[in-house]
């Protein structure tokens, strides 16, 4: 019983997975450069790790980009740091407040 219904509830994940996908693109919406370039480079501000953000820009992350689709930018979570050498280099990228 489990094993169909886990089939079906697999299937209807990756369609409506793949509706998101169609929609993003349709819209203008690069969703796997947001999930996989510009939110973990937000992540890398919040934990105050200045080389990961270095790093995710260099790979093309936008300075603007926000957690989770928010208003919280990775600058606002830069500007919580002791550090504010993230600060510059997201300034230094384009990043606006």
């Amino acid at each position: 019983m489990f094993e169909k219904f886990d089939k079906k509830v697999a299937r209807g994940c990756l369609a409506a997975f793949a509706s998101v996908v169609v929609l993003c693109a349709v819209g203008g919406f690069n969703f796997w450069h947001y999930m996989f370039i510009d939110e973990p480079m937000v992540v890398a501000a919040m934990e105050c790790d200045y080389d990961g953000v270095k790093q995710w820009l260099n790979r093309g992350a936008d300075p603007n980009s926000t957690w989770d689709g928010g208003s919280d930018s990775a600058l606002h979570f830069a500007k919580q740091c002791k550090d504010q050498s993230i600060v510059e280099l997201l300034k230094s990228r384009g990043a606006t407040e």
